[in-house]
């Protein structure tokens, strides 16, 4: 099995903020998100999402990034 990195974003006080989804029937809330390749994905998340975290397959932290979302624009991150 394959397993890939993910993200979580946390809020100033380091708590964890939940990543939204949107699809046909909805949203999904999830609390980390898993990177898929190269391809690009859209996410949702609060204004009061602070710090983007990579974590690597086996749990490690790899980086943390300082971020800052606007209404009503997209906040876009390269990896």
């Amino acid at each position: 099995m394959h397993r890939k990195s993910t993200i979580h974003l946390l809020d100033d006080y380091g708590q964890r903020i939940d990543i939204l989804v949107k699809h046909a029937t909805g949203c999904n809330h999830y609390d980390t998100w898993t990177l898929e390749g190269e391809t690009t994905q859209v996410l949702c998340a609060s204004q009061r999402a602070r710090t983007m975290v990579l974590v690597n397959p086996d749990g490690m932290e790899i980086a943390r990034t300082r971020i800052h979302l606007s209404p009503n624009y997209i906040t876009e991150i390269d990896l």
